[in-house]
């Protein structure tokens, strides 16, 4: 960004002082001064105390304990870029806008000087920051939150097709290229957009190494491997914990219940019609906000202007034509995924034969590459093109364009998008759940398909009310409660009656506190139910239900009601055993005086990761009588974690189910009896023993070693960089 502002003349004030009030006047509504952006995906990591540590980690305590090593991606760069703007006296709001419209008007200046100095004209620069933020998919991403991955990426490929330029008038790719394909891939926070700037550079080297016969060149092939290899390094802080995710589970374990039903969304929005609009989900988000009938002929009139600037460049510029049209099929074609004629046969054999290829279910999302190669071609063209009137004709389709997507200036996308302040009692709340050091669960109910509230509803419903994530994010304590991307009710079949959608079994309540750590219940008043949720459920039932028991209520306010078990179980539980929680993914587990074979209950979901190991013998920390749980430390990282990769388990072949859902082992002293005394374990007058050991989840440590890769791999571009530009100044005369 700093490139661009750097090669900006006063000139520019102009249209750069229109883009920044056109992205003002388009979220008027939902500024910083009138609450926090959070709705749907563009949930915001709410500041709080140790929450980097609760959020970013490949286990997450929620919905009685998740694997994320699939989806590292979404949390660690987005919770650390919101904490270092903390740390630098930013509020939450401030922030939250930032990484939702600070980056669309951040787009709209990166598209205007690139296609301002491509094609030549600062009108169809302008009109070129225009369409990236104001076409169809840009703003179905404004209507459905996906701001922060979407247009970091929609950066990332625009500078990559002016860099393709660069290499076009060239004819070759040198060092400074690959250093630039590397450090750009950092904008690429989502795996769905690496893989498309995976497939998008595979083309542009085969293509050049065709055309130029670099292919001849063994230095072509050392550029090749050695821009791949740093790529796959500098994204290993999300591609490795991603590997091991995708090995150790299926997708309908990552996906949870809904995983069909996106699919079926993306493919019944699918048509060369829609794709050629950039339509792309939930039944056509901008069909149902504005008139899709006048954006139809317009965008068909884009596709014919596209199809003449592909002629004109094939009679002036050959290698522009064959790559920019090479990279729009490939493209398009993807897009469409199963419904492409061209590869949709082998999309749903790949669909239906590896399990993993479940991740492109949202296959539209390679439009996003669309974008860039239109405007490119149209730019070259434009160049090109001997007109007089040209620079009128430009103004003119750029004016009917902003003219089609006039509604953006009700502030609000007329009415479906919100910024929200969540009432003072939740933030009350919090100071209870955080008072409580101890682990624990937090049941919410009534069960609903997705969060809506009365304090937090968009203005236009009858299209669609947005949801959020916000118990997920803003309480500081692990929370249990139903949605459809979870479908705990599905997925535990112990609980099924409890979590049911449609009639929740309050009664049976008792049995899943006894199998759970759940310690607190929030009783929702301030739900919303309706589309997409199938029945209203009584928050009374709850009530009554606690009423009937004698359990009083801790905090009561016309949103929700809060209830403290008088028991609850512990999460780790063994006769002899004292533990502090580290992180989401690692226990400190200190037994003492072991004689016999009794099993240790872990209330987190079952996965065979969680492994057991023994650790040199440590005196107990204090715990408190009651739970027999220290005060956890919260550290994200420990000394000596990492050598998890190759250390051996113990107790693995006892490991089982519990409950149904939660973990078991067998701990037999004998077995620990075969380490060294004195240094493993210390052997008491009675005949018991005491040792200590390591609760850990192994794929946590594949995440430590991705990001110091990453690290590593990020820092050795940029001293090539900085070392390539040293030797290029002083070679000047």
């Amino acid at each position: 960004m700093s490139r661009f502002l750097k090669s900006a003349t006063k000139s520019d004030f102009i249209p750069i002082s229109v883009f920044i009030t056109l992205v003002l006047v388009s979220s008027y509504r939902v500024l910083p001064s009138l609450g926090t952006i959070f709705y749907n995906d563009g949930a915001f990591f709410w500041l709080r105390e140790n929450y980097f540590v609760n959020l970013a980690m490949t286990w997450s305590q929620n919905y009685f304990g998740s694997d994320q090593t699939n989806i590292t991606f979404l949390y660690l760069v987005k919770s650390l870029l919101t904490h270092a703007l903390n740390r630098f006296g930013v509020s939450q709001e401030v922030i939250s806008y930032i990484l939702s419209f600070g980056l669309v008007l951040a787009a709209a200046l990166v598209y205007y000087f690139i296609f301002k100095k491509i094609s030549g004209s600062k009108i169809f620069g302008f009109g070129a920051g225009v369409f990236a933020i104001m076409c169809n998919l840009s703003l179905e991403h404004v209507g459905f939150g996906g701001f922060f991955y979407y247009f970091l990426g929609l950066i990332a490929f625009g500078v990559l097709f002016m860099r393709l330029n660069k290499i076009i008038m060239s004819k070759n790719i040198n060092k400074a290229d690959i250093i630039c394909f590397s450090l750009l891939s950092v904008l690429l926070v989502h795996p769905f957009y690496f893989v498309i700037y995976l497939i998008s550079l595979m083309i542009i080297f085969l293509f050049f190494g065709i055309r130029y016969e670099l292919y001849k060149r063994a230095k072509f092939y050392i550029k090749t491997l050695t821009t791949f290899l740093f790529l796959a390094l500098i994204h290993m802080y999300w591609l490795l914990p991603f590997v091991i995710g995708t090995v150790t589970r299926d997708a309908s374990q990552t996906y949870g219940g809904n995983l069909d039903g996106v699919f079926e969304g993306f493919k019944r929005a699918s048509s060369y019609l829609n794709a050629q609009n950039f339509f792309q989900y939930f039944n056509l988000y901008s069909k149902n906000v504005q008139s899709s009938y006048l954006f139809y002929p317009f965008y068909v009139l884009l596709a014919t202007l596209l199809l003449i600037s592909f002629y004109y460049l094939f009679k002036k510029k050959k290698t522009v034509f064959l790559i920019s049209l090479f990279l729009y099929i490939v493209f398009f074609s993807l897009a469409l995924g199963p419904m492409s004629v061209v590869s949709g046969g082998i999309w749903s054999y790949l669909w239906s034969s590896i399990p993993a290829f479940s991740f492109f279910r949202s296959f539209s999302r390679f439009l996003i590459v669309i974008i860039p190669i239109y405007l490119y071609v149209y730019a070259l063209a434009y160049k090109l093109l001997d007109y007089g009137n040209k620079k009128i004709l430009l103004g003119t389709i750029v004016a009917a364009f902003v003219f089609l997507n006039i509604f953006v200036i009700s502030g609000d996308m007329s009415g479906t998008i919100v910024a929200v302040t969540p009432p003072q009692e939740y933030s009350e709340l919090n100071k209870i759940l955080v008072s409580d050091s101890s682990s624990y669960s937090v049941l919410s109910v009534p069960n609903y398909f997705y969060e809506t509230y009365k304090w937090s509803e968009n203005r236009k419903t009858d299209f669609m009310r947005q949801d959020y994530y916000f118990m997920d994010y803003f309480l500081e304590a692990p929370v249990i409660y139903n949605r459809a991307s979870i479908s705990i009710n599905n997925n535990n079949k112990l609980f099924s009656n409890v979590f049911s959608f449609s009639e929740s079994k309050v009664d049976e309540l008792g049995y899943l506190f006894d199998a759970s750590d759940i310690k607190y219940v929030l009783v929702h008043k301030d739900y919303i139910a309706g589309p997409p949720n199938i029945n209203t459920q009584d928050y009374l039932s709850y009530v009554k239900y606690f009423k009937d028991n004698n359990v009083d209520s801790l905090m009561e306010n016309e949103n929700f009601a809060v209830y403290q078990l008088p028991t609850s179980t512990p999460r780790l539980s063994h006769p002899n055993l004292t533990f502090q929680k580290i992180n989401p993914a690692k226990y400190k587990l200190h037994f003492k005086g072991v004689k016999d074979v009794k099993d240790l209950n872990f209330l987190q979901s079952y996965h065979s990761k969680w492994n057991l190991y023994l650790d040199n013998y440590q005196k107990p920390c204090l715990a408190a009588e009651s739970s027999k749980e220290c005060p956890p430390i919260n550290a994200f990282y420990q000394s000596g974690d990492i050598s998890y990769i190759n250390k051996e388990p113990l107790f693995d072949s006892t490991h089982s189910k519990k409950f149904n859902y939660a973990n078991s082992w067998s701990i037999d002293p004998n077995e620990i009896k075969k380490f060294a005394e004195g240094e493993y374990y210390k052997k008491n007058s009675d005949g018991s023993i005491d040792f200590t050991m390591t609760l850990y989840f192994a794929p946590q440590s594949y995440q430590y070693l991705g990001i110091i890769i990453s690290i590593l791999a990020v820092l050795v571009v940029i001293i090539m960089g900085i070392a390539l530009n040293v030797v290029k100044n002083s070679q000047k005369p």
